[in-house]
């Protein structure tokens, strides 16, 4: 009988370390890779979420550059437009010369027109800073 004890007990112990070396190996060999695959897999996605998103912002920041230089652009040429405007009005009543789109003003209307005229310019470099 203590033959057969000893037997079963030698199999159980047997068992025993089988069963907790498959355990020991599917923690290490399986369980743990496949977190740390997970993890990886996660913090990847997170990375390209960020990158993503930082991609976008650049996209916003350069169409609003770009949309802000066609303002700019456009109040520019409709600061000239108005001298033009202003300077052919004025030739109609005051020009000294050639009443066409060449004339000569007297240099005090030229230099109050042109004075305008930048002062349009400055207001549209302020819009334009504002904008960025």
């Amino acid at each position: 009988m203590l033959e057969g004890a000893d037997k079963f007990l030698k199999i159980a112990v047997g068992l025993g370390i089988l069963s907790a070396g498959a355990g020991v190996g599917f923690h290490y060999g399986i369980y743990i890779p496949e977190m740390e695959r997970e993890k990886i897999s996660r913090e990847e996605q997170r990375t390209a979420k960020a990158q993503q998103v930082e991609s976008q912002k650049q996209n916003r920041l350069i169409a609003q550059k770009q949309e802000a230089k066609i303002n700019y652009n456009s109040c520019i040429s409709a600061s000239e437009d108005a001298y033009k405007g202003d300077w052919i009005e004025n030739c109609k009543t005051s020009g000294i010369s050639n009443k066409g789109e060449n004339c000569t003003l007297p240099i005090a209307l030229a230099d109050t027109l042109s004075k305008n005229m930048n002062e349009r310019k400055n207001r549209c470099l302020d819009i334009f800073t504002e904008e960025l």
